[in-house]
């Protein structure tokens, strides 16, 4: 079936980790702190409708860089099996979540 052995953790093994565990963080970080900002808050009495069609835009590439952060951590995790690339699926999945339609809808 030529199946892959998973990598031993080792000392280049493990600097891959921690990298994709930091280029991980990386798209968390921008979608936080540039793009997040950028949608726009919900009017008083504005319907979800008349709300979405403004703010679909702008937050659609904030949860693709969440998850993109999240595949690159899990890539990370399953080939080197240390927690820095575990523990940024993890933010990344409390991002999603924490950040998810209702937290934009409700402002």
């Amino acid at each position: 079936m030529h199946i892959a052995p998973l990598l031993t953790v080792g000392g280049d093994v493990a600097l891959i980790g921690y990298i994709l565990a930091f280029a991980g963080l990386i798209p968390i970080v921008l979608a936080v702190l540039v793009l997040k900002p950028r949608v726009p808050d919900r009017a008083p009495g504005q319907s979800d409708a008349a709300f979405w069609q403004v703010a679909i835009y702008p937050t659609i590439p904030v949860w693709a860089l969440f998850e993109g952060a999240g595949i690159l951590g899990a890539v990370g995790a399953l080939l080197t099996g240390l927690w820095a690339p575990a523990a940024v699926v993890v933010i990344s999945l409390a991002c999603l979540l924490l950040m998810g339609p209702g937290h934009f809808e409700n402002g």
